[in-house]
């Protein structure tokens, strides 16, 4: 299945994009398509992934317009959009 993905902020910076189609297979969870983007664009695994291969707390993930908190059993399906942000400080 193919997964829209939109990264923002120093996403976007590190992956040098604002946008990947990621194909995935059936029942995989936002957690599990975190890992793949890290696999196939390293430069963000110190933005989405702790040491464990888990997503930080303080990721901010979004499946179409829903923020979502449990990314380890939330489902994806084919055609589904995902907004990635990380948090940002500044003054």
């Amino acid at each position: 299945m193919k997964v829209t993905v939109h990264l923002l902020a120093q996403l976007r910076k590190a992956a040098g994009t604002e946008r990947m189609e990621i194909e995935m297979s059936a029942d995989t969870t936002l957690a599990e398509l975190l890992v793949e983007l890290c696999r196939i664009t390293p430069a963000l695994r110190p933005f989405l992934l702790d040491a464990g291969d888990r997503p930080p707390p303080s990721i901010l993930v979004f499946l179409g317009e829903e923020q979502v908190r449990r990314l380890e059993v939330q489902k994806l399906r084919e055609g589904d959009v995902v907004t990635l942000l990380t948090p940002m400080a500044g003054g």
